[in-house]
């Protein structure tokens, strides 16, 4: 990424300090470091890392995404009365982005759900060029389906194989856009929408800025615009999700145009909407080329401009713990890009930025139960409520709260040692990560080898040395409930209430029983640290290796509870294990429930029903961060408000339940 206060300039990334991890690794470094420069063995873009060894069709009538919605006798009368067609699309768009950044009969895996083959893949590198590759395509009467780094979870930004029609397809990969440039001295920052999570992160510490979102699959670097368009990214308290109202983005309208729409709030750049093709937006267009080379001085936002780049209020709400719901993909709030699941093509966007603490502690808590571990965050967070009540403008939350149960603990430390050593090793945000993985993803669509990588994995795991310190495996083996708290200090004696308040509930729990049911370890150093957070992040990965190994079938689900609901909802079944961890402050929850191998797929339908009532009826919302993709149905309303920003249904149909086809037209 290219970050710049005035000229443009690439950053060449330092190495990142490695954790204190007490293995031999040199040795172990360099085999894994040489698998992955060895050739893909696929054909074109390289898949995500599948991180469920199961992953069911959808609870209602979800139906699977055609590779396009529009066959080549389907071609639009604006599009025949041009002379432009389908076939002719491929040089149509090797004129926009070039020869090597188009593609033909590409494989593609989906990191969870879906394989397809990809008709057609382009991937502009600006803004100008996306908006040209969504123009052409739309002329030409195709579809668009959008991706970002693949890393969805859900089947959103993949193209699937359907009934049996053959007509085109294009994907539109915007990961090339990867451009960033920082606003009002850096507390603001313009990204494009290839822009890692990862990759922004690295660069903001260059201007002492922590940037707006952190997610547990950073080290796969999923894109800025993805996290928007599912509002996802909640762990940070004092944060929020990736949410906001400053966007640039192009939507196509009842009659098929391309409509730009400007909403980034930047002085001397016109909010509003117009025609893409238009002189104004053309222009538009080259303006914001050239803010992203460097061109024009520092950037400022404009004075009139009053919408907000993150959700502001975030921490405030998830401290009343009120009843409100933290964040869910269903919600129709906000701007058209915000949750909007690709029915609109987001161009770039603006973020807060943040000042970093001091300090930093870092804690796992152990509790004797999960109501315990519910009252703690409740007597935590009123340290919040009680400086609201004085006035006090500090913001008294711990940075995140994060959990885990001994399902999840055991599955981690049985599965999950190699990814936590390379991953502790190279940094989160290493570029190395992202291919070792896709080529391990490669190597399991080989004929009969899909599930060799994952049991060699977990055979082997044990060879490897265990990844918690000592203190921890200790409360791990005497605790089922466990908390990955970090506190940070910010100059008004945050860490230190906090810690206090921490101190003073675990003293006051043991005064009624023997045995101390709270146990606070405190990491001894910044390698420790990143040990912790890197166990409890590799939950997801770890579950398909250890239902792999195991010979089981992985069930995975992601739902939002009401903030003051501490109770787990009901499955049907004793299940061989169920991993519950969870974003604890803003009580998202990830339940993945490994099932005997003998189960079908229509029993574990059946299952999924039972427990999605059950969150229901606990007055939860499922999904809640990965989007609904094609493996969940929509409410009505989300559906209306996917429908009135796509009327035609030109932008990744088929998603949430709504029919492939042009119009929304019946199946």
């Amino acid at each position: 990424a290219q970050i710049t206060p005035g000229p443009a300039r690439t950053h060449t990334p330092t190495q990142p300090t490695q954790p204190a991890l007490a293995l031999t690794k040199r040795s172990t470094a360099k085999m894994l470091l040489l698998f992955a420069s060895l050739p893909s063995w696929h054909v074109g873009q390289p898949a995500g890392l599948g991180i469920s060894a199961h992953s069911p069709k959808g609870l209602h009538a979800l139906r699977a995404r055609p590779a396009v919605a529009v066959a080549p006798e389907m071609v639009t009368a604006a599009a025949a009365a041009e002379g432009r067609s389908l076939h002719e699309l491929p040089e149509r768009l090797r004129a926009v982005v070039g020869e090597d950044n188009v593609r033909e009969g590409e494989k593609m895996r989906g990191a969870r759900v879906g394989e397809a083959n990809i008709r057609l893949l382009a991937r502009p590198g600006t803004c100008l060029e996306a908006a040209d590759v969504l123009s052409q395509c739309i002329a030409s009467g195709a579809t668009v389906v959008l991706q970002g780094a693949n890393t969805g979870l859900t089947g959103g930004s993949l193209p699937r194989e359907s009934v049996e029609r053959t007509p085109e397809s294009v994907l539109l990969n915007m990961r090339r856009l990867q451009r960033v440039r920082v606003i009002d001295q850096a507390h603001q920052v313009l990204c494009e929408a290839g822009v890692g999570i990862a990759s922004l992160a690295k660069e903001m510490r260059l201007f002492k800025r922590e940037s707006h979102s952190v997610l547990g699959s950073v080290f796969l670097n999923p894109t800025v615009a993805a996290g928007v368009a599912f509002g996802s990214g909640g762990t940070q308290l004092r944060k929020g999700p990736a949410y906001t109202e400053r966007a640039l983005y192009c939507r196509v309208d009842e009659d098929r145009r391309v409509l730009l729409v400007n909403e980034l709030g930047l002085e001397g750049l016109p909010d509003g909407t117009v025609p893409y093709d238009s002189a104004e937006g053309k222009a538009l267009l080259a303006r914001v080329d050239a803010i992203f080379r460097g061109d024009g001085g520092e950037l400022r936002t404009d004075a009139a401009c009053v919408s907000p780049a993150s959700d502001r209020e975030y921490g405030a709400r998830m401290a009343r713990m009120d009843g409100d719901i933290s964040r869910f993909n269903a919600d129709t709030r906000g701007p058209a890009v915000n949750r909007c699941e690709g029915k609109v093509l987001i161009l770039a966007t603006v973020h807060d930025t943040y000042e970093p603490p001091q300090s930093k502690t870092t804690l796992w808590v152990s509790t004797d139960s999960a109501e315990r571990a519910f009252e703690l965050k409740r007597f935590l967070f009123g340290a919040q409520r009680e400086a609201e009540a004085r006035g006090d403008s500090s913001i008294f939350l711990p940075a995140s709260i994060e959990y885990m149960n001994r399902d999840a603990v055991d599955a981690i430390d049985e599965a999950a040692r190699l990814y936590i050593l390379v991953i502790g090793l190279l940094g989160v945000d290493n570029p190395l990560l992202k291919p070792l993985f896709e080529t391990k993803s490669a190597f399991e669509r080989l004929p009969m080898m899909s599930a060799v990588p994952d049991t060699l994995l977990c055979a082997f795991n044990g060879l490897l040395p265990p990844p918690l310190p000592e203190g921890v495996r200790d409360a791990c083996a005497a605790y089922d409930h466990h908390l990955l708290i970090d506190l940070g200090e910010y100059g008004g004696g945050e860490a230190s209430a906090l810690r206090q308040r921490l101190d003073d509930f675990a003293a006051a729990a043991a005064e009624t029983v023997a045995t101390p049911p709270v146990r606070i370890h405190e990491a001894t150093s910044a390698g420790e640290a990143k040990t912790l957070s890197l166990f409890r992040f590799v939950a997801a990965a770890a579950f398909k290796v250890w239902c792999t190994g195991h010979g089981a079938k992985g069930l995975s689900l992601d739902y939002a509870l009401p903030t003051d609901v501490g109770g787990v909802p009901p499955i049907p079944l004793t299940p061989v294990k169920r991993l519950r961890y969870s974003h604890f402050g803003c009580n998202v929850v990830h339940d993945d429930i490994a099932l005997p191998s003998t189960f079908d797929e229509a029993r574990i339908h059946a299952i999924k029903g039972e427990i999605k009532a059950g969150i229901e009826n606990m007055g939860g919302r499922l999904p809640s961060e990965h989007g609904h993709g094609t493996e969940y149905e929509a409410p009505a309303d989300t559906k209306r408000r996917w429908m009135e920003m796509d009327p035609t249904n030109s932008l990744n149909p088929g998603i949430g339940g709504l029919s492939p086809l042009p119009n929304y037209g019946d199946s």
